[in-house]
């Protein structure tokens, strides 16, 4: 989609290319081309503001060809009247004098452009008429629903008007928000497999402080609680000290930089997902 930018001058209006627009799998493109994520999220806010301006491009595009159809026809008039009135002024002996039958297809043409009255015998026997619209009125009319319609593209042949062209806006939807989300995490934080193992991380060390909380409560905190949960618990809590998890063999390698790495992780994830709400 291309998005002109269109200008006045001398009685003339011309066109020049403002702004290209991609197509709408811009997004899935740039993601499949590990293209930089703010990158890739400017590409597709181009693509969707080329899908909301369509609708005035499309509108452009008509009023242009229409007044340049008008343009066109305006200058055929004006060339054949021309003509005619510059005839008058030749003599009959000149060889420039338009010969009868030139003047007949220029008049011919010009009703044709101007449009011309018809008359014919109704079924009551009187003269009636008929008023056909010239190729140029039509054509004029054309362009000034146009402008009726959408009263700002007056500006582009020079006529005043208060009307602004619209301004679209655009937001990008709740999938796609994901799915940038999910693209720019995968690059600078965890992709999904490293989610996992981040969470399954997260669950021994919550674990790990729930066995030591409960060690640390005495028989009567317990006993208030119902048998069968009270039995569950110390066998989760037997059991989990029996195991040994990935986040047990890191933490004895690593310490407390591994809860660093872990909340950290999730704190630049929210980041991630604050830029692009």
């Amino acid at each position: 989609m291309i998005k002109y930018e269109y200008t006045y001058d001398n009685e003339k209006v011309t066109r020049t290319v403002s702004e290209t627009y991609p197509e709408l799998s811009v997004l899935d493109e740039s993601i499949k081309n590990r293209v930089e994520p703010d990158l890739a999220k400017a590409k597709y806010l181009k693509a969707l503001e080329g899908k909301a301006e369509a609708k005035y491009i499309t509108i452009e595009e008509d009023w242009f060809n229409a007044h340049n159809a008008v343009v066109k026809l305006e200058t055929e008039y004006k060339e054949l009247t021309d003509k005619l009135e510059k005839d008058l002024e030749v003599s009959e002996d000149d060889e420039n004098k338009l010969k009868d039958e030139d003047i007949e297809v220029i008049n011919n043409r010009i009703k044709i452009l101007d449009g011309d009255i018809v008359e014919f015998i109704n079924d009551l026997g009187v003269v009636d008429n008929i008023v056909t619209e010239g190729l140029l009125s039509s054509s004029v009319k054309n362009r000034n629903d146009l402008e009726a319609k959408n009263p700002w593209l007056l500006k582009y042949r020079g006529v005043e008007t208060d009307v602004e062209r619209p301004v679209v806006e655009v937001k990008i939807g709740k999938s796609d928000r994901k799915k940038l989300i999910a693209y720019e995490r995968d690059i600078y934080v965890r992709n999904s497999e490293d989610s996992i193992a981040d969470l399954a991380k997260m669950i021994s060390l919550a674990f790990s402080t729930i066995s030591s909380i409960w060690e640390s409560l005495d028989d009567d905190a317990k006993s208030s609680i119902d048998p069968d949960k009270k039995a569950m618990i110390d066998y989760s809590v037997a059991k989990f000290a029996l195991t040994e998890t990935r986040a047990d063999a890191q933490l004895a390698e690593e310490g407390t930089k591994l809860v660093d790495k872990l909340f950290d992780r999730e704190v630049n994830i929210n980041s991630i997902i604050t830029k692009h709400k």
